[in-house]
């Protein structure tokens, strides 16, 4: 999924899906290795989807993902 979606700040295609909840070993390695970012274990509805790695900015809704 990395780069499938423009950064809607600076425009870079280096971005990754920011994924929540308790991680699993694969998921801790897929984050060590630039492929996710980790949200955190705590999952709201209006919590960003996307996080750009040129800028940082994080954006989007996983009910606009849907």
């Amino acid at each position: 999924m990395a780069g499938d979606f423009v950064c809607t700040k600076c425009g870079s295609k280096n971005t990754v899906r920011i994924v929540y909840g308790y991680p699993s070993e694969e998921t801790l390695a897929a984050a060590k290795n630039g492929k996710l970012v980790l949200g955190g274990c705590i999952v709201g509805s209006n919590d960003p989807v996307w996080h750009c790695n040129e800028c940082q900015n994080n954006w989007g809704r996983r009910e606009d993902d849907e």
